[in-house]
């Protein structure tokens, strides 16, 4: 199976999954996901040819974020993110990192150093640059809007490689503790009559329940390479 064809079953599979006429349709589609899921873990070539922004289990994204997302994505338990270079850059290395360096190497941003020069003078691992260069636009954290134009406008690429199935679109989900089955929803939908229906009573969320749903929707927006 090609690529484009795994990721049009994965998307048939994701629709099962959210709307199953029967448990065993359900079951079955659950079952697949976790064959695709570790086919992928297991099977680089195959999953080296897949498009990034699928969100596929072990499919690596490169794409750009905010500084905030990166800096949550460089702690996340599910995913390594890497620097993959700067594009359609109009700021150099030099020209952020004087706003922010302590003042014996401020020095440094001054010689005219490309951008890979300036992080082998000043020491940094190919390893380390990413998180060096998140921890030094930190520093602007009290001017938020100064510290995102400064990073925005470094072009910084990044590396997303997925270590576990919980950071992909299958797997990035809510508990749901009893599955509604109902074979006919879909062919009788009514989104006016849906839109036009009360919604049921907020019910209130623990600690932990909050903190899960905070989780999806930051994962989500990664995945779809919005934040």
């Amino acid at each position: 199976m090609n690529g484009r064809a795994l990721v049009r079953q994965h998307d048939a599979l994701l629709m099962t999954v959210a709307y199953p006429p029967h448990a065993a349709a359900l079951e079955q589609a659950e079952r697949e996901l976790a064959r695709i899921a570790q086919r992928l873990r297991t099977h680089r070539a195959e999953r080296d040819a897949l498009r990034a922004g699928d969100g596929l289990p072990f499919v690596r994204t490169t794409t750009s974020y905010s500084h905030d997302c990166i800096r949550w994505l460089l702690q996340h338990p599910h995913c390594r993110v890497t620097l993959a270079g700067f594009s359609d850059a109009t700021l150099t290395l030099n020209d952020a990192l004087r706003v922010t360096l302590p003042r014996p190497e401020r020095a440094e941003t001054n010689a005219g150093l490309t951008n890979d020069e300036l992080f082998d003078v000043l020491r940094v691992k190919p390893r380390d640059r990413l998180a060096f260069l998140v921890a030094e636009l930190s520093r602007l954290d009290s001017q938020p809007f100064v510290k995102d134009q400064l990073f925005d406008a470094l072009g910084v690429q990044v590396h997303v490689d997925p270590t576990d199935r919980a950071f992909s679109t299958a797997y990035n989900r809510l508990p749901i503790a009893e599955p509604y089955f109902d074979a006919t929803r879909l062919a009788r939908f009514d989104s006016a009559a849906l839109m036009q229906s009360a919604l049921p009573e907020p019910r209130t969320l623990n600690a932990n329940e909050r903190e899960q749903v905070a989780r999806v929707i930051r994962n989500t927006m990664a995945l779809n390479t919005r934040a």
